[in-house]
C-alpha cells in the first residue's frame, strides 16, 4: 500500500511539473544578438506605436526580452540606446513561444527564428519585393507627359499612338502583377488559416467589408483570439472603419489645402460641377500617375459637359506634390490632405491608391473603386473604358432630366 502512495505521489507529482513547466513556458523568450551591441547597453522592445513594453541590458552583444502577450501574435521592434544606434530593427513578429534574433547594430534587417508568423510574414514580403521591383519597371515612363504634350502640339499623331501603345502595355503588365500579387494574398489566407499573421493580412491587405468578414470566418479559434483577430473582430462589428460610407450616401464634408495654401471644401468644388471624380493619389504612386493620359482624354472630353476632377494628394511633403503637379501638368483642380482635420484617407481607409470616388454635385455618392479598403467599393469599376462609359451614362441622363 505504501508502494502504491509513493507511485501514486510521483505520478500526481509529475502531472505538477508539467502543468507548471507548461504555464512558464506560456508566454515569450526572445533571445537576441547584435554584433557591434556593446556590454551593458540599454535594448528596448517596442511595439508600432512605440510604446516601449520591456527593456533590458546587454550581455556582450547579446540580450533576452521574457514576458507574456495578453493577445498571441503581434508586431514589435527593438531598438537600443541612442547612444548606440538611433535604428529600430525591422518588425518582428512577437509571439508567446521562444524566438531568437540576430542581426548587427546600424542594420535594420534582422533573422528571426521561431516565429511561424513571422516565417509567412517574410514570405509575403518577400513576394512583395518581387512585385515593386517589377513595378518599378513598368513604372510611368520618364517624361512621358512632356512628351505627349510635344507631339500633341506639333501634331505628331504617329508619336502620340507610339507613346499611348508603350503606356498601356506597361499598365497592362502592372495590372498583370497586382492581380498576381493579389492571388498570393488570398493563397495565404486560404492555405493559413490557424497562423497568427493571417488576421493582419485580412485586416491590412484585403479590400471590401464582405470579404474580410468571410476571410475571418475561415481563421481558426485561437487566430481568432490573436491580437489582429480581435482588431479585425472590432473593425467588422462597426461595419468597417468608416461604415458611414455607402451608395447614395453624402459625402462628410472637408477640406484640403491648395497648391496656394487655401482651404477649399469638397462640397463647394462638387457643387460647381454636375459631377465630380476624384482622384486620391500621391508623386511617388507610379500606377497613380500612369493613369494621368486617360484622365486627361476624360477631362478634356467631358469637362465641358459638366465632369469636374479633383486630384487629392495623400504625400508627406508638399515639395513632392508641388514638382508632380508640375511636371504632369494636369488643369483640373488639386489639393493636398489637410491632416489636421478629416481626411479622404480617414473616410475612406485608403490602403492602396489610386482610389477614385465619384459624386454628385450635392455631394452625393455614386461610386467608391479602392484595391485595399476596409470601406465596401460600389457603384462599378472607375478606371479606363469602364470610367468614360460610366461618365457619358451620368452625363446623357443628367440632360435628359
Amino acid at each position: 500500500m505504501k508502494n502504491y502512495l509513493t507511485i501514486l505521489l510521483i505520478i500526481l507529482g509529475f502531472g505538477l511539473s508539467i502543468r507548471v513547466k507548461a504555464q512558464k513556458n506560456d508566454g515569450f523568450t526572445l533571445n537576441g544578438q547584435l554584433k557591434g551591441l556593446p556590454d551593458g547597453a540599454k535594448v528596448y522592445l517596442t511595439t508600432q506605436e512605440e510604446d516601449t513594453v520591456a527593456r533590458t541590458f546587454s550581455k556582450g552583444d547579446r540580450f533576452t526580452f521574457t514576458g507574456r502577450l495578453a493577445l498571441d501574435g503581434r508586431f514589435h521592434f527593438i531598438r537600443v540606446d541612442t547612444l548606440v544606434s538611433n535604428l529600430s530593427t525591422k518588425a518582428i513578429f512577437l509571439e508567446n513561444r521562444p524566438i531568437t534574433v540576430s542581426g548587427t547594430i546600424g542594420n535594420r534587417k534582422v533573422i528571426v527564428r521561431g516565429s511561424p508568423g513571422h516565417e509567412k510574414y517574410k514570405e509575403l514580403m518577400d513576394q512583395a519585393s518581387v512585385y515593386k521591383k517589377a513595378a518599378m519597371e513598368n513604372r510611368v515612363e520618364k517624361g512621358f507627359a512632356f512628351q505627349m504634350q510635344k507631339a500633341g502640339l506639333e501634331g505628331d499623331s504617329i508619336t502620340i499612338i507610339a507613346l499611348k501603345k508603350r503606356q498601356d502595355d506597361r499598365l497592362k503588365k502592372m495590372y498583370a502583377l497586382n492581380d498576381d500579387m493579389e492571388h498570393k494574398k488570398q493563397a495565404l489566407i486560404s492555405n493559413n488559416p490557424a497562423s497568427l499573421y493571417t488576421p493582419y493580412v485580412i485586416l491590412n491587405m484585403i479590400n471590401g467589408y464582405e470579404e474580410q468578414r468571410l476571410a475571418y470566418k475561415q481563421l481558426t479559434h485561437s487566430a481568432q483570439a490573436s491580437y489582429y483577430g480581435v482588431e479585425l473582430k472590432n473593425t467588422l462589428d462597426n461595419g468597417g472603419e468608416s461604415g458611414a460610407i455607402r451608395e447614395n450616401g453624402k459625402i462628410p464634408n472637408f477640406n484640403i489645402i491648395s497648391p496656394e495654401g487655401k482651404q477649399i471644401q469638397i462640397l463647394d468644388i462638387a457643387s460647381k460641377s454636375k459631377f465630380t471624380l476624384i482622384d486620391c493619389w500621391a508623386s511617388w504612386c507610379s500606377p497613380c500617375r500612369a493613369e494621368i493620359p486617360r484622365l486627361k482624354e476624360l477631362y478634356t472630353l467631358y469637362n465641358p459637359k459638366g465632369l469636374n476632377i479633383v486630384g487629392i494628394s495623400l504625400d508627406k511633403k508638399t515639395s513632392d506634390w508641388k514638382k508632380a503637379l508640375h511636371e504632369d501638368a494636369t488643369i483640373w483642380d488639386h489639393g493636398i490632405e489637410n491632416k489636421e482635420g478629416l481626411t479622404v484617407n480617414k473616410l475612406f481607409d485608403l490602403k492602396a491608391i489610386p482610389a477614385y470616388i465619384l459624386i454628385d454635385n450635392k455631394g452625393k455618392l455614386i461610386a467608391f473603386d479602392c484595391a485595399r479598403s476596409s470601406v465596401p467599393t460600389f457603384g462599378g469599376s472607375l478606371r479606363g473604358e469602364a470610367l468614360h462609359k460610366k461618365i457619358a451614362e451620368l452625363l446623357s441622363e443628367a440632360k435628359s432630366n
